[in-house]
């Protein structure tokens, strides 16, 4: 088994994504207010641009560049629910973890491995379930879930987009923070995966 910032449109969310982890502590809290379609942006550091339009369209959702999206930093290949074949993988990539105020963005992609070429949702290759990241801080003992509650998602959301085998689908999650002393932590990029460990905190 084995993004800075776009536009101006996602400040004003992004900071009631750090107003909100500031009131929550460092394990869990409320999601920012703001609108649903409007998702904070999600920094990074420097690749190529892929051409594939489900990678343009789902890195636009998640307001990421993809002309500055970093290295991936680990990988995990799961089992790919939904398709034609038992055989069928889906591999899920953590390109970033950076502290923004008190909090932490994550910054992923999803690629799946199938001779089908029928475009499903992300749920859907999670055999119905919500893509569910989180962080463990291994100083302190915690696990560091995605920010939730208001009326806007901390996370891409499991259905905003349809990809098939051989696209690209990029995704953020915004985490509260760990303490200031922290500089590192283990990442569960999706359930069942085993855990991306020590990753630097950028």
């Amino acid at each position: 088994m084995t993004t800075t910032p776009k536009h101006a449109r996602g400040a004003g969310l992004l900071a009631a994504v750090i107003a909100a982890a500031t009131l929550s502590g460092c394990v869990g809290g409320p999601a920012p207010a703001g609108p649903s379609d409007t998702p904070p942006p999600a920094p990074g550091t420097a690749s190529a641009t892929p051409t594939d339009s489900v990678a343009q369209e789902s890195a636009k959702k998640a307001g990421i560049d993809l002309t500055e999206l970093g290295d991936p930093i680990g990988s995990a290949t799961i089992p790919a629910q939904g398709t034609d074949s038992a055989e069928d993988t889906l591999t899920v990539t953590l390109h970033q973890l950076k502290r923004v105020g008190p909090s932490v963005l994550g910054v992923y992609s999803f690629e799946v491995e199938s001779s089908s070429t029928d475009a499903q949702t992300l749920r859907a290759y999670l055999g119905g379930l919500p893509w569910r990241p989180y962080l463990i801080d291994q100083v302190n003992l915690t696990k560091h879930a995605v920010l939730e509650g208001g009326t806007a998602s901390a996370r891409t959301d499991s259905d905003s987009v349809r990809f098939a085998p051989g696209q690209t689908h990029y995704a953020y999650a915004y985490f509260a923070g760990p303490p200031a002393d922290v500089t590192a932590m283990d990442a569960i990029i999706t359930e069942g995966a085993p855990p991306v460990t020590q990753v630097k905190l950028s």
